[in-house]
């Protein structure tokens, strides 16, 4: 009697009672690339604590975007509101690349208002902030997310632990590498 007995319903009968365990597999919090259904390639930043998003780019046009929920901001303002620099990012995606994400970039306020109206939904009074201001919180938001830097190692190749402005860039660099075939998606299942 002391043994759980298994029986052929997945159940475990101990002390006469019958028990189901259930068990849920969950993707280990990082970042991960995938190819979707209609071509496009996306990294997913499955986060541990944060709100998950995905970043792509627009084959058509070169862009880069992340998605939140179903809102696609322009990477390219997030970054330079962020501190990143345009050489920086030339020597990540290339002068062409560059100019084209920046042609297309948009309103740096309204990419960063955007961003923060997502991670920040509870705010009733976003319009009293500067861009500034925002940009700062949503740094610091990305600084209290996590992420396996293990995982993130393997994947995007930057061990990160949090969303930083590298692993931003890192997952960019990802995408690339898969679209030219010099790399190819993350195997999420192993």
């Amino acid at each position: 009697g002391d043994i759980p007995y298994l029986t052929n319903r997945l159940t475990m009968i101990v002390d006469g009672n019958d028990y189901a365990t259930t068990t849920q597999i969950r993707l280990r919090p990082g970042a991960y690339s995938r190819r979707r259904e209609n071509g496009v390639v996306e990294v997913l930043f499955n986060l541990a604590a944060g709100k998950n998003f995905r970043m792509i780019m627009d084959p058509e046009n070169g862009v880069f975007y992340l998605e939140v929920d179903t809102m696609k901001i322009p990477l390219y303002p997030l970054l330079t509101a962020f501190g990143v620099s345009d050489s920086v990012l030339s020597n990540t995606w290339g002068r062409d690349l560059l100019i084209r994400n920046a042609d297309k970039a948009g309103n740096i306020d309204v990419a960063i208002t955007k961003l923060y109206a997502k991670f920040f939904s509870f705010d009733k009074n976003p319009g009293q902030l500067s861009t500034v201001e925002k940009s700062r919180k949503i740094l610091a938001y990305f600084d209290g997310t996590k992420m396996d830097p293990l995982v993130n190692t393997s994947t995007i190749g930057h061990k990160s632990s949090t969303i930083t402005t590298t692993a931003l860039i890192a997952a960019s660099a990802k995408i690339l590498r898969i679209l030219r075939d010099r790399e190819s998606t993350d195997d999420r299942d192993n």
